[in-house]
């Protein structure tokens, strides 16, 4: 069973590491210089020192996010821990420059901008996220600061600003998410109908493959493709593939209900099942082929199954080859100790 989570970076995610970089960069020359040729006040020092502090350390984030992306990818954890990296940054810069003036609506703006970017880039969970993790920097400011000690009621206004925002920006990725979601229906509604789906509800081999290439082509960075190959022998294999008999109707059945918006199923080559989906994590696409490998036990007890798994990327583009690699892989040595399945080998090559 495979551990790793293949999830390459959003392209959005890179961008935002990349402005990060660059912004704060520049607001730390522009402070440096204005420093270092006039007297400023002690308010505009402060924060001086704390864009000096960030910015060698956002280069470094954009650096890391850069360097290895597929190692990035498997650190989950990095979207948490740069909102995290963001608002306690802005919560040193806000405690250090305690001045009410140019200083204190920068940085508010810069919690606002870290909110909407997580939300309009990675939806409402992360929107959510920012959203606390800000106001608990805010919080803690005021709490730590002696200066900020003593406006309770500004921070309790700004606090409320933050939540405002994000009622209102969240209301709209809910109206925003239902609107997509029709729209992906109607659109699935119309793919299938051109793909010349057979009695089992399952799609035309031609069809498959074509539509399979074309995801493969225009696929956006960040986007994973799963392709899982069923590989079932014994007497009674040639059941599955006759859509009048029982047993495929059954399995075509039980097939089709894993199937989510984009994903798409065939009989590929000779007693092979092939199907395509579009899983945010590896993970996703392996719980589903387990449960394709126990629908087989349950209702064709008799035949030998196997399972395989290819992942694109890293997989070069061509849909026949890669369904190929995925049955492959099912045929693999090394199979469970009496069930006759060697399951899911991911391919990383």
């Amino acid at each position: 069973m495979p551990t790793m989570t293949y999830r390459l970076l959003d392209a959005s995610e890179a961008s935002q590491a990349f402005a990060r970089a660059l912004i704060v960069t520049l607001i730390a020359t522009y402070i440096g210089f204005l420093v270092s040729l006039s007297q400023v006040s002690a308010d505009i020092f402060r924060t001086a020192v704390a864009a000096i502090i960030y910015a060698p350390l956002s280069i470094g984030w954009y650096v890391w996010t850069n360097i290895d992306r597929r190692a990035v990818a498997q650190a989950q954890w990095r979207l948490f821990a740069a909102t995290c990296f963001d608002v306690t940054m802005v919560g040193l810069a806000l405690g250090i420059a305690e001045g009410t003036g140019a200083p204190l609506l920068l940085l508010y703006l810069i919690y606002i901008w870290i909110i909407l970017g997580n939300g309009l880039r990675f939806g409402r969970p992360h929107l959510d996220t920012a959203t606390a993790l800000s106001v608990l920097s805010l919080l803690v400011v005021a709490i730590t600061s002696p200066h900020w000690s003593l406006n309770a009621g500004l921070t309790l206004i700004l606090v409320g600003g933050m939540l405002m925002v994000h009622v209102f920006f969240r209301q709209l990725l809910l109206r925003n998410e239902a609107l997509v979601a029709t729209v992906d229906e109607l659109n699935d509604d119309l793919r299938r109908a051109r793909l010349d789906t057979n009695e089992l509800g399952l799609a035309g081999r031609e069809a498959f493959l074509e539509q399979v290439q074309e995801s493969m082509s225009v696929m956006p960075e960040g986007s994973l493709i799963a392709g899982i190959v069923v590989l079932f022998n014994g007497a009674e294999a040639h059941r599955l593939s006759n859509p009048q008999s029982a047993l495929s109707k059954a399995m075509a059945q039980r097939i089709t209900s894993e199937l989510r918006g984009s994903d798409l199923a065939t009989f590929g080559e000779e007693n092979e099942l092939w199907m395509c989906m579009a899983p945010r994590r590896i993970e996703d696409a392996t719980a589903v082929a387990e449960r394709i490998r126990r629908a087989f036990d349950e209702l064709a007890p008799m035949l030998e199954v196997r399972v395989g798994l290819a992942a694109y990327p890293p997989f070069p583009g061509d849909a026949t080859a890669f369904f190929r690699l995925a049955a492959r892989n099912a045929r693999q040595e090394g199979r469970a100790a009496g069930r006759g399945i060697n399951f899911l080998r991911v391919v990383d090559e």
